[in-house]
Order: structure tokens, then C-alpha cells, then sequence
């Protein structure tokens, strides 16, 4: 509780303190119990760098503590977890007070499950813009986003899964891949993506194949796409965001992302045409794919081995678990991996390859031009994970 905080301040505060990581994750510490390690925080021989504190009951008044530790010259912590805490929107526009400062050395930050909406991540966005941060993981895991302005330029990770982004906020974030030059890892899954969102997405992954005029005529007939379809819903009056953010995005720097997962965002055969697309760029950075829980079939696997014998095509890790899939889908796949295909590790747990889908994938590991290491099956209740050595 508060009091334990005050015994471990004291201990921070020595000189010499050794301590590098604290986890006081589900105490109930509150607002009192924060401000008692933050003052150690700011103090010259405190050399705390990581510090979790999810589940800890944290408020704005926890916030606006931190904030003041994460402006001081002498604060040394580079990884803050603060989820499951009632932050909301006030408490993270306190915090952002501290990423806005020079002096603030923080490269991880977790709010997953703190009650954060559009007008937190606009703070946040602000925060990040205005300040040459070293934060390269922002984690807002299970938040209310929604069509949220996802302009964060300066992480290298963003996860935002169940986070009720749908198709706007892919429109938002298309627009600014191509400038958020760090992003390696994007993490969308269980969000109601679809084929259109993921569409609009595979633009922001190509965009410097596209020409000025081509790229907004895109972004043009998209939006009025969304617009049919909302029927006089929120989303037929834009923010400033996704006006201002289609012309912002066109930077001579490309998308580099490296990672992107898909899972369980109602993906089909047309999506995977969408990201075959992407995938056969030259050049093509992404290395990871998850689609796995989603009906993409025997077509969409299609595409996206379409993709993968194309010589740019470097995706080393492809998850389709649970996307139903049969023998033939499986015959696609065994002949891309005979054709130098860069797949290292593929999961096609829970389909329906059949006799004929699980032999041809099978004899296709022998195939000297299979570069498969690591293959995930199951077949007729038998789960098949083998290492190719």
C-alpha cells in the first residue's frame, strides 16, 4: 500500500541505489503510494529504469506525479507500465506533460486497459510530435479507440488490438505509415478491420509506389466508399486528422514495417488480394504476417502465394491457423514452398487439408527448394509441430 511506497523511496533515494527494476504490479498503491516513488524517481542517485505499476489503482492525480518524475534531468526510467489503472483521457494528458519535456527518457509505455479514447491518443500524438522522444513501444491494448487520430510517428511497435478500429482509422493510419519511418511492428488483431479497412491499410503499405495524383484519387474514392456506406453516421463528418494527414503522409520516407497481424479482423478472399499487392513491392519489407482466424479459403490463400513466388516477396513467418482451409489451399501452398519461397515458419493449425492437402504438404519438406524450418498442423485431432533441422 502507501506506506510500503514511503519504506521503498527511501531505499531509491540512496546513494549509491543499485535497484534497476521495481514491479508492483496489482497493489493497491494509489494516487499517494505513486507520489512516493515519484519523488525518489527524481532524486540524483535513484537509478530505477523500469517501473510496473499495472493494476495499482492510478488516477489523473497518479499522472500528473509521474509527469513531473518524467520531466526531471536526474529520472533514469526507460519502461512504465501503468495498465489496468483508471487513467482515462485527464490522466493521460497529465502524462503527456512528462513525454512532452526534453529531459524525458522513456522508450516503453504500457496503457493497456486505462480507459483511453480519441481525445488521450490526440494527446499523446501531440506529445510525440512535439518532442524528439525516445519512445519506440507505446502498448494501448484494449481501449476505446475507435476512429482514432493513430499518428504516432516515433514508435517502433504499436499495439492496438480490440481496440474498435475499423475502417476509418485504417484510412487514418494509411495515411501515415509512410512517415513513421521506426514502425516495425504493427499489431491491429481482433478489430473489425474487413476487407475494406485492410484495402485502405495495403495503400499506406505501397505508398511510395503511388504518384501524387494517383494517391489521392485513391484516398478520394475510399473515403466516399466509407461515406455510402455509414448512411449519415459519424464517420461522414471527417476530423481534421483525415483531412489534414493524406497530403502530411506524403514523405519521400517509406514504410518500413516489418510485422503487421491481422488476426480475427473479418479478413476474406478479397483482403488477401489487397495484401498480395503489398507483398509483391519492390521493395518489401514486411517479414510477418498473422491472418490466422479469419475466412480467407482456398482463394485467399491463392493470392497470397501469388505473392510469395514473386522474387521481392520477403515474408518469412505466415500464421493461418483456423482460416478454413482445404486440400486445396494446401496444394498452393506445397507448390510455393518448392519455388524458393523465403517462408521460414508457417502455422495452418485447425484446417481441413484432407488425406491428399496433409501428403502434399508432407512430401513438399523433403523438396530441396523448401526453406521451411518450422510447421504447425492439425490433422485429425493430432497437432503437428515439427522443427526442420
Amino acid at each position: 500500500t502507501e506506506a510500503g511506497c514511503v519504506y521503498l523511496s527511501k531505499a531509491l533515494s540512496l546513494n549509491p541505489s543499485h535497484l534497476r527494476e521495481l514491479h508492483l504490479s496489482w497493489n493497491d498503491i494509489g494516487d499517494s503510494g505513486v507520489t512516493h516513488l515519484c519523488s525518489a524517481l527524481e532524486k540524483v542517485h535513484c537509478a530505477l529504469e523500469t517501473l510496473k505499476l499495472d493494476k495499482c489503482g492510478i488516477t489523473e492525480k497518479g499522472c500528473s506525479a509521474l509527469a513531473s518524475a518524467l520531466s526531471s534531468k536526474t529520472c533514469c526510467l526507460t519502461d512504465l507500465d501503468l495498465s489496468i489503472n483508471d487513467l482515462q483521457d485527464s490522466g493521460v494528458k497529465k502524462l503527456c506533460v512528462g513525454l512532452k519535456n526534453p529531459h524525458c527518457t522513456l522508450e516503453k509505455l504500457r496503457l493497456s486497459k486505462c480507459k483511453v479514447t480519441h481525445e488521450g491518443v490526440t494527446a499523446l500524438t501531440e506529445a510525440l510530435k512535439s518532442n524528439p522522444s525516445h519512445l519506440k513501444e507505446l502498448d494501448l491494448l484494449e481501449n476505446d479507440l475507435e476512429e482514432t487520430g493513430l499518428n504516432v510517428r516515433k514508435a517502433c511497435e504499436l499495439e492496438m488490438h480490440d481496440c474498435n478500429i475499423t475502417e476509418k482509422g485504417c484510412a487514418v493510419l494509411s495515411a501515415v505509415l509512410p512517415s513513421i519511418s521506426n514502425l516495425r511492428e504493427l499489431d491491429l488483431s481482433h478489430n473489425n478491420l474487413q476487407d475494406s479497412g485492410v484495402e485502405i491499410l495495403c495503400i499506406g503499405l505501397k505508398r511510395s509506389h503511388y504518384d501524387f495524383k494517383t494517391l489521392l484519387y485513391v484516398f478520394n474514392q475510399t473515403y466516399k466508399s466509407i461515406v455510402r456506406r455509414s448512411r449519415g453516421s459519424d464517420v461522414c463528418k471527417p476530423d481534421l486528422d483525415f483531412i489534414v494527414l493524406p497530403t502530411a503522409g506524403l514523405e519521400d520516407t517509406k514504410c518500413r514495417l516489418e510485422s503487421l497481424n491481422l488476426k480475427n479482423c473479418g479478413v476474406t478472399e478479397a483482403g488477401c488480394d489487397f495484401l498480395s499487392s503489398a507483398l509483391s513491392l519492390n521493395p518489401s519489407h514486411l517479414r510477418e504476417l498473422h491472418l490466422s482466424w479469419n475466412n480467407i479459403g482456398d482463394s485467399g490463400v491463392k493470392h497470397l502465394c501469388a505473392a510469395l513466388e514473386k522474387v521481392h516477396c520477403a515474408l518469412e513467418t505466415l500464421k493461418l491457423s483456423t482460416c478454413k482451409i482445404k486440400t486445396e489451399g494446401f496444394g498452393s501452398l506445397a507448390s510455393v514452398l518448392r519455388s524458393n519461397s523465403h517462408l521460414r515458419e508457417l502455422d495452418l493449425g485447425n484446417n481441413r487439408p484432407g488425406d491428399q492437402g496433409a501428403e502434399l504438404l508432407s512430401a513438399v519438406l523433403q523438396h530441396p527448394n523448401c526453406r521451411l524450418k518450422t510447421l504447425r498442423l492439425i490433422y485429425r485431432n493430432i497437432v503437428f509441430e515439427k522443427v526442420v533441422k
